[in-house]
């Protein structure tokens, strides 16, 4: 038997154990990533879809993202007046940190409208509903909230755990693929030592 065919084998093996353990880190980080609906978030994806009620072919798929973020009604005055050519309204969009006081979350957000390429800063107001946040009223921009480009907090950062979690993963992975190498040699050389 052959040095290639003497190690195909083991590492046939070390790949499925490399790619179910990656799998099963996958699902663990979709877990923990979908516990909280962060206020950001849902401002952001609100406000990509305002822009997109101005697109061709997608108003009514972009009508029905708005209803599920929030009010149909904020989303038609923001995009009033802009003559979008068939495109999205906002050629640019930026949301910065959310402060939040109990159901209620203060979210900055920066947009800039085709044609006239105005940057446009608006203070979005979101409350807490039994499942998400909502996007409720509009405001003018708040000069203490600013989006990361102006110097604010950005929306989310990791913490510092995580970090460490994902060393400790990847250093896992790294002693694992060289046990199975090491195993696979030692494999080889018995082989070897038999025949």
């Amino acid at each position: 038997m052959s040095e290639t065919a003497a190690l195909r084998r083991p590492f046939l093996i070390g790949l499925l154990a490399i790619a179910i353990v990656l799998l099963l880190v996958t699902g663990v980080i979709a877990v923990f990533s979908s516990v909280d609906d962060r206020p950001e978030g849902l401002a952001e994806r609100w406000l990509t879809a305002a822009g997109d009620l101005t697109r061709n072919g997608v108003h009514d798929d972009a009508a029905d993202r708005v209803k599920a973020h929030g009010d149909l009604a904020l989303a038609e005055q923001l995009v009033g007046g802009v003559h979008a050519d068939g495109k999205s309204a906002f050629t640019g969009l930026e949301v910065g940190k959310a402060h939040r006081t109990g159901d209620v979350a203060l979210v900055p957000a920066q947009f800039v409208t085709r044609g006239d390429d105005v940057r446009h800063s608006q203070l979005l107001v979101l409350h807490k509903t039994s499942d998400s946040w909502k996007v409720a009223e509009l405001r003018p921009a708040d000069p203490t909230l600013k989006v990361p480009s102006d110097g604010g907090d950005v929306a989310s950062k990791a913490p510092l755990g995580l970090y460490a979690v994902a060393l400790l993963i990847g250093v896992g992975i790294a002693v694992a693929a060289s046990a199975l190498v090491r195993a696979a040699g030692r494999e080889h050389e018995l082989r070897s030592a038999v025949t």
